[in-house]
This record gives structure tokens, sequence and C-alpha cells, in this order.
């Protein structure tokens, strides 16, 4: 058997897509193909101008992708979110909905481009089981974009809440528990 690998490989420069390899030994790897992009059969308008930065976890026998998804919202501004797959076999996936939107509120740290999300399980079940650690972007007085890291947490796994109590600030250290390390 064959072991998935999910990677993300711009065919142009601005429409990404998520790739997938295979390998029966976790060294020697085959490329499979796009398993997420803006010409996919199953693509939805959330990722109909790109899907990158792919973080992959499992939950009983499902795996689940969360990914950022770009779409065109006005002229040429783009708008990216949070978007969540779920697979049988980790190569073919559904179509990916809205696991995280932006806040919409220009004062908040999450205002526009989600990005790069990543899950940990932190193995205890509880209603903050699964973590998802994504980044936020808000402009300041003067326009100007901050990229900030959020969390969103879950209980299944599947669906997820952001945590309005984390917001790391830059030049503030933070430290992880080492689970998440």
């Amino acid at each position: 058997s064959s072991i998935p690998r999910i990677d993300e490989r711009p065919f142009d420069s601005t429409r990404k897509r998520i790739n997938y390899a295979t390998s029966v030994d976790g060294i020697v790897w085959q490329k499979g193909g796009t398993v997420l992009g803006p010409e996919s059969p199953n693509v939805t308008a959330n990722y109909s101008e790109g899907a990158d930065g792919p973080g992959v976890y499992k939950v009983g026998t499902t795996y689940y992708m969360v990914f950022s998804g770009r779409k065109i919202v006005s002229g040429d501004e783009y708008q990216t979110k949070i978007l969540s797959s779920d697979s049988p076999n980790g190569i073919n996936w559904s179509g990916g909905s809205p696991a995280l939107n932006p806040s919409g509120n220009v004062s908040n740290f999450d205002y526009s481009n989600l990005e790069a999300p990543t899950v940990f399980d932190e193995g205890a079940a509880g209603p903050e089981q699964y973590k998802l650690y994504y980044v936020g972007n808000t402009l300041d007085a003067n326009g100007n974009g901050h990229d900030r890291i959020g969390l969103a947490t879950s209980q299944n796994g599947t669906s997820f809440g952001k945590s309005l109590n984390f917001a790391p600030r830059v030049g503030v250290a933070y430290s992880f528990s080492d689970k998440l390390v």
C-alpha cells in the first residue's frame, strides 16, 4: 500500500493547486497530480482563483484537509479563507467548504486573507481537543497590512470556532505546549 502526501505547487504565479504524491517506502515518491485547484471538477467559488497551504490530519478513518482558498470578491480584489475538505484515502477529496471566514471587521486581527492553517490533535477529548492555528491579516490606520496568528478549536475535528481569547501581537513572545512543537 502506498502512502499519500499532499503538497502545493503552482502551475502559474497566481492560481495555485494542491497536488499529491505517493510512496511505498516514504523515501521514493511518485507524482500523482492535482487534488484541489481552480480547474477541479468539484471546485467551489471559494477557491476558484487558487488553493494552497494544505494541512492534513486524520479523525477516525477519514482524512481532513484545511487549506487557503482564494476567490475574487470585487474587480481585482481577492479574498482568502480557510476551507475544509475530507477524503477516505488521502487522494480523492471533497470540494472544500468554509471552515473559517474572515471577520469582515477592519479592527479585528483576522479582517482578511486567512492563510496557512495547521491542525493539532491535543489527544484529550474535550471542547478544545483539536486546535487550528492560522494567519489572519488586518489593516492599520495607514492601510498597511499586518499578519497575526489566530486559533480556532473543535471537539470533533470537523467544525471549528474561533477562540476569542487568543490573538498574538507582533513583538510579544509566546510559547506553545510541547505537543505542538
